[in-house]
C-alpha cells in the first residue's frame, strides 16, 4: 500500500500543470502525451497569438495530428485555417470536408462552418445549408439559430414561415448572439406593423455587442425620429461608429 501511495505521488510529481491559454510549456508536454483537447488549446494560443508570438503555420500541424487522431474539434479548426488561407495555401475542397467530418461527429462549430460554405460559398446549396445550421443550432450555436432563421424567413432551403424565423431570432438574441438581435430587430422594423421601438432596442443590443449595422440601423433611426426620440449627435456618432467600424454603407 505505501509503494503504491509512493508510485501515485510520484506520478502527480511528473504530470505537468494543466493546459491554459498562454501556459506554453505545459500544453506542449500535454499535447505531446496525446491530450488531444490541450492540442487543440495549443493550436488555439499559435493561431491566435493568446500569451505567445502568433504561428498560423504551427497551428495547422498542431491541428493535423489532433484531427487525424480523431479530435474533431481540431478538424474544425483546421478546416477554418485552409478555408481563409491562414498559415497554409487556400483549400475548400478540404475545409468543407473537414467540416462536414467534424460535424458528423457532431462538432457544433464544424456544423456552422459547413452550413456558411453551402451558404455563402461558391457552390451554394442550400438545402445543405440548412440542415448543418439546424443541427449547430440544436447543438447550441445560436450564429447558425440567426443565420437558419434568415433562411426561413426567405424560404430558402426550406419553407418560408415567418413566425419560425422570429422565434430562431429571438432564441440566438436572448442568448446573447448580437446576429439574432440585428436581424430581429430588421424583421420588427419591416413588419405588419412595424415595431420600431422594439427594433430600436434589439439593433442597440447588436451595436454594443458589435454587429456594426446594428450601430448603422439605430443611427438612421436616431436622425429620422423613427422609433425614438430624434437625435441628430447621437445619429452621427452611431454612424461614424459603424463606419469606423468597417461598415461602408454608413460611411456614406
Amino acid at each position: 500500500m505505501r509503494l503504491a501511495i509512493l508510485l501515485a505521488l510520484g506520478a502527480c510529481r511528473d504530470a505537468p500543470p494543466a493546459c491554459e491559454v498562454g501556459a506554453l510549456d505545459a500544453c506542449t508536454r500535454r499535447c505531446a502525451a496525446d491530450e488531444l483537447a490541450s492540442c487543440v488549446k495549443l493550436g488555439n494560443m499559435y493561431e491566435r497569438g493568446a500569451g505567445i508570438p502568433a504561428d498560423p503555420a504551427k497551428a495547422v500541424t498542431i491541428y493535423e495530428r489532433a484531427c487525424t487522431a480523431g479530435e474533431s474539434s481540431a478538424c474544425t479548426d483546421l478546416g477554418f485555417l485552409l478555408e481563409h488561407g491562414t498559415g497554409v495555401a487556400v483549400d475548400l475542397a478540404r475545409a468543407t470536408a473537414l467540416y462536414q467530418a467534424a460535424c458528423d461527429h457532431d462538432d457544433r462549430l464544424g456544423c456552422l462552418y459547413l452550413g456558411h460554405v453551402y451558404d455563402e460559398g461558391p457552390a451554394p446549396d442550400a438545402a445543405k445549408a440548412v440542415a448543418a445550421y439546424r443541427k449547430a443550432c440544436t447543438a447550441g450555436a445560436l450564429a447558425a439559430c440567426a443565420n437558419l432563421g434568415v433562411m426561413q424567413a426567405q424560404g430558402t432551403g426550406i419553407a418560408q414561415d415567418a413566425a419560425a424565423a422570429v422565434a430562431l431570432f429571438r432564441r440566438a438574441c436572448d442568448g446573447g448572439e448580437r446576429l439574432g438581435c440585428y436581424d430581429l430587430g430588421v424583421t420588427l422594423r419591416d413588419g405588419t406593423p412595424p415595431d420600431l421601438a422594439q427594433a430600436a432596442q434589439l439593433f442597440d443590443r447588436a451595436c454594443e455587442a458589435g454587429e456594426m449595422r446594428g450601430c448603422a440601423n439605430l443611427g438612421v433611426m436616431y436622425a429620422a425620429g423613427s422609433g425614438v426620440t430624434a437625435d441628430a449627435a447621437k445619429a452621427a456618432a452611431l454612424l461614424a461608429r459603424a463606419c469606423a467600424g468597417g461598415y461602408r454603407d454608413a460611411c456614406k
